[in-house]
């Protein structure tokens, strides 16, 4: 009698917690950016905001791993991984235990975590105002503020951003009080504008010019004064002029493009094309050995000799959109890229042309295949082996069924024991392919029964425009992993996983098996059974493309 009066009193309060979500009305403000149309709202339980962890974590470049049978929850950044199980208060960070104020839980189908807890194990500073949780993940440079700027006069607001003649503007609605800028890892202007607001449409400019491929907008502090971030994001570290114009209402940035040959000579650069004056040297260009480091940004081409009598031996520094610079070393010709491209190389009777193209330009099919996770990103483990590797080896064995097919050509999200953001694994496929799989192993916990293999993807705006859908392409790849593989049918899922979500492009992620279960563990570090799924992957995309 008292589990029936538990469970009515449970249904009685269902809907009262989406009632109490709603009218909580508590902001999420992330770096400036206040996250609006959560899949579910964040609320406060026990004095703890907790909010929906897909939609959140993803924003601070976390690795979610979510494992539905044992309800545990693996949150990987950098070298912390935190393991958070629903309705329990004990966390685990790197293998010690912490006490949760409140239980990650599960309410309206969406799992809620304590965002203050996670945002704070990762290093971030956040702070509770005005019905907001305020987080900041990057530490902004330390400025000496002038004693004459105030937080309570007028503010100025950021209006719009011009591209005119190379010079990008800035503009406001009245006089600017004091910027600042600096330049950050990764080769990205700063510019903070003080007292001011954003008042712009659109947060994110894609550029693609000979400097910068992105201009970045945001309000990166409210309190105690009003600062909008502007991030330019460059492709190399160029020169840089940013100052306030002589009305006082508007910045205005140029960048300095610095063509040094340094030693080289004969060679010359026209936008793509990379010239070499061969004078008397004499050369057949298909005797040139060509090696794409696509995730190094380098392109190689090995000259049957010594190429440094006619051209010079160092570097020739280029920085467009799409080089940084040529460098020569013996027979080696390198090109330093500021994206992946494929080339064309022809010749006259006076140079060698070497063109940069896009990789679908030249190829007729692309496929991007992910092994998933990576580096301190370890996925699932069972004793000393990690699903990081697994997934690798799988990917190899795929990387070379595919070396006798001259029709496909396969990129790789990673080559080596790295961790790769995952918008980066997707935007990669964005960029360049026609296809995207990514390759998991799947975990049910202490529960060691469950077995099998299923396939997720996520139904995007792009399926109608693609050779095929994303669900057709996970029906493709379950039907030959489980042919190929003799394992139980787990069925075809939909699930909005970052590399699904925001794929333009055909897209499938698969849990080939259960770390967990004896007998797929065993099957799993076999060779012979990698290489079985690696057969059907490419079986899979063989159906579909050629």
């Amino acid at each position: 009698m008292q589990k029936i009066i538990f469970c009515a009193i449970i249904f009685f309060f269902a809907p009262i917690i989406n009632i109490f979500a709603m009218q909580q009305n508590i902001k999420l403000i992330i770096d400036g950016i206040n996250l609006e149309n959560l899949s579910s709202p964040p609320i406060i339980i026990n004095d703890s905001v907790v909010v929906p962890v897909r939609d959140v974590l993803e924003k601070f470049d976390a690795v979610l791993d979510w494992k539905q049978d044992s309800k545990e929850l693996f949150i990987t950044k950098d070298d912390l991984i935190i393991l958070l199980k629903v309705n329990n208060k004990i966390a685990n960070v790197n293998g010690e235990e912490k006490t949760l104020l409140v239980t990650p839980t599960i309410i309206n189908e969406k799992l809620m975590v304590p965002i203050r807890f996670i945002a704070e194990t990762f290093g971030f500073d956040v702070k509770w105002e005005n019905s907001s949780v305020i987080i900041s993940t990057e530490k902004s440079p330390t400025y000496d503020i002038d004693e004459d700027i105030t937080t309570n006069d007028s503010i100025t607001q950021i209006t719009s951003i011009d591209i005119k003649n190379d010079q990008y503007i800035i503009n406001a609605n009245s006089k600017l009080d004091k910027i600042t800028k600096n330049i950050l890892d990764g080769n990205r202007l700063v510019i903070d504008i003080y007292n001011s607001e954003l008042k712009l449409e659109k947060k994110e400019i894609n550029v693609q010019d000979s400097f910068i491929s992105k201009i970045r907008t945001a309000q990166n502090q409210i309190e105690p004064i009003k600062i909008t971030r502007v991030v330019f994001d460059m492709y190399d570290d160029y020169p840089f002029d940013a100052s306030i114009s002589n009305d006082g209402c508007s910045i205005i940035v140029s960048f300095k493009n610095e063509n040094t040959p340094s030693d080289l000579k004969n060679i010359s650069c026209n936008n793509q094309t990379i010239i070499l004056k061969k004078g008397s040297y004499n050369i057949d260009i298909n005797n040139i050995i060509e090696n794409d480091d696509y995730l190094g940004k380098k392109y190689e081409f090995k000259f049957p000799n010594d190429i440094e009598d006619v051209f010079g031996s160092g570097k020739y520094i280029i920085r467009n959109q799409f080089f940084s610079s040529i460098e020569i070393k013996g027979s080696m010709l390198t090109i330093n890229e500021n994206k992946i491209l494929a080339y064309e190389i022809t010749s006259d009777n006076e140079n060698i042309y070497i063109k940069a193209v896009s990789p679908k330009e030249k190829y007729k099919n692309i496929l991007v295949i992910d092994a998933g996770h990576g580096g301190t990103d370890p996925g699932t483990i069972n004793g000393s082996v990690k699903e990081k590797d697994l997934t690798f080896n799988i990917v190899q064995k795929v990387i070379y069924l595919f070396n006798y097919n001259k029709n496909i050509k396969v990129y790789s999200t990673r080559l080596s024991d790295v961790k790769i953001p995952l918008e980066e694994r997707i935007g990669m496929a964005n960029e360049i392919a026609d296809m995207f799989i990514s390759v998991h192993i799947n975990s049910a916990g202490t529960n060691t029964s469950v077995n099998g293999t299923e396939v997720y993807y996520y139904t995007n705006k792009n399926d109608s425009q693609n050779k095929f859908s994303s669900k057709t392409l996970a029906q493709t790849l379950l039907k030959n992993l489980v042919t190929n593989l003799n394992s139980a049918n787990r069925n075809i899922k939909t699930e909005s996983y970052v590399v699904l979500k925001k794929s333009n492009i055909p897209a499938a992620l698969c849990e080939i098996g259960f770390i967990t279960n004896p007998t797929e563990f065993k099957n799993l570090c076999s060779e012979d059974y990698q290489m079985k799924v690696a057969q059907a992957i490419y079986n899979s995309v063989i159906s579909l493309l050629e």
